[in-house]
């Protein structure tokens, strides 16, 4: 079923995606990587496709960048397309003591942001009560004055 970021159907997408930042990679990716491709999603030019790599059915798609790109993308991927494995591609920052030079690999196996995303879209963050008590009569009367 498509939703407002992914015109693709139920079973198109396969159980494995890999998710490089930049739809233009994953456009390259699926061109060099996969037999058999076709292109399941072209909506805000987030591209999307699958094939077979050495057999196996996979799925790659751009999440786009930063934290609420991939949020948006991996959750409706897992809540409405049944995938069970998502694989971050691409480029990183990295905090380490060693240095680092421009194109080495970096095999990562975990991380971590400062960001309470995760824990607000997860429901693990209470949102604090913003309202006082009477503001919001406040705010009409105020707004009565005005106009």
């Amino acid at each position: 079923m498509p939703t407002a970021h992914n015109s693709a159907k139920k079973g198109e997408i396969a159980k494995t995606v890999l998710m490089p930042g930049d739809p233009l990679r994953a456009k390259y990716f699926a061109e060099k990587l996969l037999d058999d491709v076709y292109q399941f999603n072209s909506v805000r030019n987030m591209f999307g496709y699958t094939g077979k790599y050495k057999g196996k059915e996979v799925s790659i798609m751009g999440s786009g960048m930063g934290i609420c790109s991939i949020g948006i993308y991996s959750h409706e991927l897992f809540s409405q397309y049944d995938v069970d494995k998502i694989i971050r591609v691409g480029t990183c920052g990295v905090y380490a003591d060693e240095k680092f030079e421009l194109l080495d690999t970096i095999l990562v196996n975990e991380a971590f942001s400062f960001s309470t995303y995760a824990l607000e879209q997860s429901g693990l963050l209470r949102r604090r009560k913003i309202e006082k008590k009477g503001t919001i009569k406040k705010m009409r009367t105020a707004a009565a004055v005005l106009f």
